[in-house]
């Protein structure tokens, strides 16, 4: 029996079929990891004899339709790009354990795009002078409108941004962040999910992306502390829209009625978001709080938020981008840095014009989800 044989043999039996199909991605997944283990496209290892003809002989013997010989024929262009992909991988910095991984994925989204977008993409990443810097500067702006002076298509790109992974202790790693990687000259892995831009800790976001812990009981326990002279305000906007509805519209139409109260609500407030963000963080924008205006509360309350975030994860860099669930994937993208006030404060105007929003801080929502427009 000679190898194409045993090939064909093996992934029908592993199949759960056992009349295996390219249309069934757990069957591609069988048979690209049994080519891998026979030699046939894992570059590390050239001891099995696996020649042109078993290839071809395989192709000719296996009952493929249009739509099958297509998508062997793609993956089957698109093989020699892996090596182009984990090159630039290893040289980014991404953790030995996960190169193979991310190269596979990376060359598995490609394969269906045009030939010449690829060749494109493969002497970019082989040609460092060819390569771009992104620019570290605050701005708002737009992914494809970045890399367009590379010749790049948008097609790459945005099949790139689309990716999501695993690191190598298998924390998620958000869509944005392995394409600005592999993009970007100055962008590096700085290990556990991170990038570095410039050398300094990069934070990227997707769409609707949560900033970390909310301590969500914390609201609660401001409405409770307010008592029930509160509760009417309260009752009345929750499910409002806007800047005359929810948790921080009830706040400022309570102390507009009731300005002997103001006290009391602001001492209420800064004690649980006080044990939410943290001191420094609430101490930040509190201040700046006009208790009768709910979209200087809302705003007050998310940049402590982000503040708190920035603090704990140690960026310098944040990008919040508009690929993901929800979002419109038009690569538009916000970018501030600095030091976690001098960011807060950057991305205020960006958040005045609707360029960058938070979620509406509610009761049960003291740590918002961000997302760009």
């Amino acid at each position: 029996m000679n190898i194409t044989d045993k090939l064909y043999k093996e992934w029908a039996w592993r199949s759960k079929t056992g009349t295996p199909s390219f249309d069934n991605p757990e069957d591609v997944k069988i048979l690209h990891n049994l080519m891998e283990n026979l030699g046939v496209i894992n570059e590390e290892d050239q001891s099995q004899e696996v020649t042109k003809q078993d290839i071809i002989a395989y192709i000719d013997q296996a009952d493929l339709d249009d739509k099958q010989i297509l998508k062997l024929f793609n993956r089957v262009k698109n093989f020699t790009n892996y090596r182009a992909v984990k090159d630039t991988v290893i040289t980014k910095g991404f953790h030995q354990k996960i190169q193979k991984q991310y190269a596979k994925e990376i060359q598995d989204l490609l394969e269906d795009l045009p030939d010449v977008d690829n060749k494109k993409l493969v002497a970019y990443l082989q040609d460092e002078s060819k390569q771009m810097e992104f620019p570290s500067n605050t701005r708002k702006d737009n992914l494809f409108s970045t890399i367009s002076k590379t010749g790049l298509s948008n097609n790459v790109v945005k099949a790139l941004a689309r990716h999501t992974a695993q690191d190598e202790g298998k924390k998620g790693v958000g869509m944005g962040e392995i394409a600005l990687a592999l993009l970007f000259k100055n962008i590096d892995s700085a290990g556990k999910g991170d990038l570095t831009l410039n050398e300094k800790e990069f934070e990227i976001k997707g769409y609707n992306a949560r900033l970390g812990n909310t301590k969500e009981n914390q609201g609660s326990y401001i409405v409770k502390e307010l008592g029930p002279k509160f509760d009417p305000y309260f009752d009345a906007v929750r499910r409002k829209q806007g800047s005359e509805g929810g948790f921080p519209a009830a706040i400022a139409n309570y102390v507009k009625e009731n300005p002997e109260e103001e006290k009391e609500v602001k001492d209420t407030l800064r004690v649980a978001l006080r044990n939410v963000h943290g001191a420094p963080s609430v101490d930040e924008f509190f201040g700046t709080i006009d208790w009768t205006d709910p979209k200087s509360i809302n705003y007050a309350l998310q940049l402590m938020h982000f503040h708190s975030y920035a603090m704990k994860e140690g960026f310098s860099y944040f990008l919040s981008h508009d690929f993901g669930s929800g979002g419109k994937d038009l690569g538009d993208y916000v970018m501030v840095s600095g030091d976690p006030s001098s960011m807060a404060k950057q991305l205020l105007p960006y958040m005045k014009d609707g360029k960058i929003t938070f979620e509406r801080i509610r009761a049960n929502q003291l740590g918002p989800r961000v997302m760009v427009k």
